[in-house]
């Protein structure tokens, strides 16, 4: 019978804390992945419901709108405000992009209201008054998905 001498038997017991150690590891890499994805979930609801709470305590946006839509013609400080709106708009649109790609139909409404002359005039940058406004603001991935899939022709 072959003996063990106390190195190996210390030497085993240390590969062994080193396996438990990185299956640990991995446990915890698993779950610190799943709260951030919770997080960024939460953090895009957010961001949506700040937008919609400011439009809806902001009577006159949706008159705006409705001015827009109808061809009725904005004002400099109307459309500034509109614009405003849509920015806010695709600035959430482009981080839920960023972060949950595969949870992004932000884009079906962006397409919904994609007729609107200030929408475009936010995402294109072209005849705005607001300096702010241009997609090249956004991500070339983001650009790019948002042209075929919102802003197409």
């Amino acid at each position: 019978m072959k003996k063990i001498d106390l190195g190996q038997g210390i030497n085993t017991l240390a590969n062994a804390r080193v396996i438990v150690g990185i299956v640990f590891l991995a446990l915890e890499l698993q779950q610190n992945n799943e709260l951030m994805e919770s997080e960024s979930r939460a953090t895009i609801a957010t961001m949506n419901g700040e937008l919609w709470a400011t439009t809806s305590a902001t009577p006159d946006i949706a008159d705006f709108a409705i001015k827009d839509r109808t061809g009725a013609g904005l004002t400099p400080q109307e459309e500034i405000r509109l614009v405003a709106v849509w920015l806010r708009a695709l600035y959430n649109a482009e981080y839920s992009f960023e972060e949950a790609p595969e949870r992004f139909p932000t884009y079906m409404w962006i397409r919904a209201y994609s007729t609107y002359g200030s929408l475009r005039r936010a995402w294109t940058g072209d005849g705005s008054p607001s300096a702010l406004a241009g997609k090249d603001m956004y991500t070339e991935a983001f650009v790019e998905f948002m042209e075929a899939n919102a802003f197409r022709p």
